[in-house]
This record gives structure tokens, sequence and C-alpha cells, in this order.
């Protein structure tokens, strides 16, 4: 991605901040505003808006990203899953940030540092992505079928084959997958295309 001078434009955006813990929303409007970034509560009317979503906690932004549908918005997630991330990136944010500071945030809404973001692989295809997602979200298979207008031994199969390429064994376990709590995943060894987080690769 290029470099995001949200900042030094002529008519730069106030930055309205999205985060699901209440503290650390109010910790991170500090900071921003420390760093001299003007920030707004959402219910105040202002043209010039730029949403910038916390993912806090995992799981929140996917939510936030659909709500805020063609509405300029960065989006900062440490969710390691690949999925996930690439279901993000559907919203269409300006930036996705990965393993970021508040300092490397505000600079790259200066344009002083470029937002550079490598887009997630997955071995899954788009029919297996979905699933996974409804999976976490707690759909059945016969829910799920319904959803997709097939039957559910389909819907079976598309399962049982995520689970092969994602070595994962229940549906429970698909879920802290995909929401990125990779640390409940007792014994679960991660696929060569998944990268493990520092902390549990120490």
């Amino acid at each position: 991605m290029n470099p995001l001078p949200l900042l030094k434009a002529a008519n730069p955006p106030v930055i309205n901040l999205h985060c699901g813990i209440s503290r650390l929303k109010r910790e991170m409007v500090l900071a921003l505003k420390g760093a001299g970034v003007p920030t707004v509560s959402s219910s105040e009317p202002l043209l010039s808006r730029l949403h910038l979503i916390l993912d806090a906690p995992l799981g929140w932004a996917l939510w936030r990203s659909l709500e805020l549908e063609g509405q300029s918005k960065v989006v900062v997630s440490d969710n390691p899953c690949p999925e996930y991330r690439l279901d993000l990136l559907e919203s269409e944010p300006l930036a996705l940030l990965h393993d970021v500071s508040v300092t490397d945030i505000v600079l790259m809404l200066r344009g002083e540092k470029c937002a550079s973001v490598r887009l997630p692989y997955t071995p899954l295809s788009t029919t297996e992505r979905l699933t996974l997602k409804l999976i976490a979200m707690d759909y059945s298979n016969d829910s799920i079928a319904r959803l997709r207008g097939v039957e559910t031994q389909t819907v079976k199969n598309v399962v049982r084959n995520l689970y092969q390429k994602l070595y994962l064994k229940t549906r429970l376990q698909a879920a802290h997958y995909y929401f990125g709590n990779w640390h409940l995943l007792k014994g679960w060894t991660p696929p060569p295309h998944v990268a493990l987080p520092e902390e549990m690769s120490s």
C-alpha cells in the first residue's frame, strides 16, 4: 500500500476512533491527542472524518467495518488469522495495519511511514473461507446449507476439507483459529502457510 498522507492534506480529516474496549479507547484517544491528532466522538457531525478501527476485542473490527461500509477507514488488527484479515480487507479500508504501535499509526496517518501490508495467503477456497467464517459465527451445518442454498452434506464436505487444510478438528477450534485466540488451541500445529505470533513461537 502507499503512504497515507491524511493529516497533511489541505483539509485533514478528524479521526473517529472505534474500539470495543472502553478503557483502551480512552487511552488511545489520549495518545492520539498527545501526538497532535484531532479526534471526534461518533455523535458529532463532521464531513471530513476518518474512522480508525481498533480490533479489540479480537473479532470486533469485522462487524464495525461492515457497519461503516463505503466510509473512509483504517483498521488496526493483531489477529494473526490470514482468513480473518482477508475478510477485513473485503470492507475496503484505506489500510489494514498489523503489529503496529501508536507511534506507527500516527506516522502512517501523517504519511511519514509507509502503511505496507502483505496480502495474507490462504489455501482455502472462497467457499471454504466463507464456511470458516460462518462456523466461527456459530452457524450450524444446516444453517450454512440454507444460507448457501446447498445440501447439508455438501457443507460437511467443505468443513472436512478446510479442517484438513488448517489442521483443525472441531468447530470450537475453528472459531478460536478464526478470531485469533490461538493460545487456546492446545496441541495445535499450524499449517505451513500460517505464521505464529512471536509470543507463541518463542
